[in-house]
């Protein structure tokens, strides 16, 4: 299923793209899940220094599952709209604003140009960074991004006894970071949070 994803998105047989690919996903959401995979030619037809890449993979059938369920909602939130007391809630609107939201946290190439624009706006910051889109291996189905290395944030938070101070500092990180997202980047929380969440789930 997840070979097809990637063949389908980018029109290319795997071992066209990647020099490994490791089937098993080193991680898994609801929207997608990741494998890590080492990229070989990044064009077709013209081969790169071989690169550790992780490639995200939406789940089969997520956008349609998410279009049913607010199809769902949608018709309970018309229906209250012929109580009196609850029309003036406009349930129908927010639901309609809401699916909105949800169906662009499923585009993957809408995630890559946040990406994007993350490592242009905190390019000259040292203590964040974030995976870099690999273009043109980028599909609303499929991301290839670099690798990132390090040390999972929840190591600090769960098992480190004491060290106040680099707890501390990844607080201040996190929070400042989260602030340039929301003021300065101009994006919606659900999203910027999710964003940082993930890039600080690596601390180098």
């Amino acid at each position: 299923m997840t070979k097809r994803a990637v063949e389908g998105a980018f029109g290319r047989k795997l071992p066209e793209i990647f020099e490994k690919f490791e089937e098993q996903p080193i991680a898994s959401g609801s929207v997608a899940q990741v494998h890590r995979a080492t990229l070989k030619f990044q064009y077709p037809g013209q081969p790169i220094k071989p690169l550790l890449v992780a490639v995200k993979v939406r789940h089969p059938g997520v956008g349609e599952a998410i279009r049913r369920d607010f199809a769902i909602i949608n018709f309970v939130a018309k229906i209250s709209n012929l109580l009196p007391t609850l029309k003036w809630l406009r349930l129908d609107e927010s639901v309609q604003q809401f699916a909105v939201f949800m169906m662009s946290q499923v585009d993957l190439a809408r995630e890559a140009a946040q990406l994007s624009r993350f490592l242009y706006n905190f390019r000259k910051w040292k203590d964040v960074s974030f995976p870099r889109p690999l273009y043109p291996l980028v599909h609303p189905a499929v991301l290839v991004e670099t690798f990132g290395h390090g040390q999972s944030i929840m190591h600090y938070v769960d098992e480190l006894e004491g060290n106040h101070d680099i707890k501390s500092s990844l607080a201040n990180i996190g929070s400042n970071a989260l602030l340039k997202m929301l003021l300065v980047c101009n994006l919606i929380f659900e999203f910027c949070s999710e964003l940082l969440f993930s890039c600080l789930s690596y601390v180098v």
